[in-house]
């Protein structure tokens, strides 16, 4: 009989890779913040790191982080395939700084499961109250 998937082990790991893609996608955004638009390649990087933190936490199975991670990743899907005119940078800088866990909450939600304070069930519950 097969084992059922258990996540309790990658905890640790998410928790340790996903604070380091925070901080490098809050530098990239804080770079960009007082030019016109975001370039090349800082849309290409944004697209990845959600993409990546969209696709660990999915295997986690924090839903909710894997939504938002999701909406980010098409915004910036768009930007680089469209090239849209018109893009206002300093709402969509606030919104990845805001929506994406650039923030002290997605720290503290990330603190509260690795002290076991709320379970991986329970921790999107805890991010979305924050919010």
């Amino acid at each position: 009989m097969a084992e059922e998937f258990s996540t309790d082990g990658m905890l640790d790991i998410y928790l340790f890779e996903n604070e380091q893609l925070l901080e490098q996608l809050q530098e990239r955004v804080l770079e960009q913040k007082d030019a016109d638009c975001f370039d090349e390649d800082s849309i290409n990087e944004i697209f990845r790191t959600m993409h990546t933190i969209k696709g660990s936490s999915g295997i986690m199975m924090f839903d909710n982080i894997t939504a938002v991670s999701h909406k980010l990743e098409d915004v910036f899907y768009y930007l680089r395939e469209s090239h849209p005119d018109n893009v206002p940078h300093l709402q969509l800088v606030e919104h990845v700084l805001e929506d994406s866990f650039c923030n002290s909450r997605f720290y503290g939600l990330m603190l509260l499961l690795a002290k076991d304070i709320c379970t991986q069930s329970t921790a999107p519950l805890y991010l979305m109250k924050s919010l």
